[in-house]
């Protein structure tokens, strides 16, 4: 009981319409936040599940950024020529025999443009074609999937997407030609918008909406700032 009320007075403004007899001998309780309930989000078991299926999702959209090493070709020098220097000449790859054109030592891989050809001349093109066709599957697939995952549900389409989308992803490297290889990547970009429009959304609405932010907010950035950390790491040892 507050020092107005043990004197008799109401503990409200006069004139207010609670400042009467009825409500001097009330007890003020004042206003407290429970910090115990807006720290804690109830995780649980379930929600590693959906951990699980949120990161799942995010490395399968990664693939959109691997076109740029697919594109990847090292520079080159015609043993034609008595030159030490490499360059990315076309007029040399051109005139140079194919068996005598070298390329720089300590290539980190071999990419899809180097398999199939795609360095001078008319196939150059299928450089970019190959990251053209795969973005206009993504266009076409943030397009459509949304509207058949509100005709077929979110789970069965998502469901479909991640499945279709990894095989297709795995049927890449057994390409026997560079058609074959276009058109798993199409097929592979229309699943990856579909993976970027319904599946985090069914991700989304697994969860209540106290928990959203603190599962995507914890798991995007704390996962990205530890990787971080581990590369800052590497190469401080690196450097000893």
């Amino acid at each position: 009981m507050t020092s107005d009320q043990q004197n008799g007075k109401s503990p409200f403004l006069p004139g207010s319409p609670l400042d009467n007899e009825e409500n001097k001998n009330n007890t003020y309780k004042p206003r407290t936040t429970n910090f115990n309930s807006l720290c804690s989000f109830n995780f649980n078991r379930f929600h590693y599940c959906v951990l699980l299926c949120w990161l799942f999702g995010i490395f399968f959209a990664t693939q959109m950024i691997f076109s740029v090493f697919s594109n990847y070709i090292p520079k080159w020098k015609c043993l034609l020529n008595n030159t030490s220097n490499f360059a990315r000449n076309c007029t040399i790859y051109q005139q140079c025999p194919e068996n005598l054109i070298q390329f720089e030592e300590n290539i980190p891989f071999h990419s899809a443009a180097m398999e199939f050809g795609w360095i001078c001349g008319a196939n150059a093109y299928n450089r970019a074609l190959f990251s053209q066709i795969q973005f206009a599957g993504v266009l076409i697939g943030t397009l459509t999937f949304g509207a058949i995952s509100d005709a077929f549900g979110r789970k069965p389409v998502s469901i479909f997407a991640l499945t279709v989308g990894i095989a297709s992803m795995f049927a890449t490297t057994f390409a026997p030609n560079w058609h074959f290889l276009l058109a798993c990547r199409f097929i592979l970009g229309l699943c990856i918008g579909g993976d970027l429009v319904v599946v985090y959304t069914f991700v989304m609405e697994q969860l209540l909406p106290t928990q959203r932010m603190a599962i995507r907010g914890f798991f995007n950035w704390v996962l990205l700032i530890l990787g971080e950390r581990r590369e800052e790491g590497g190469y401080k040892v690196g450097e000893r």
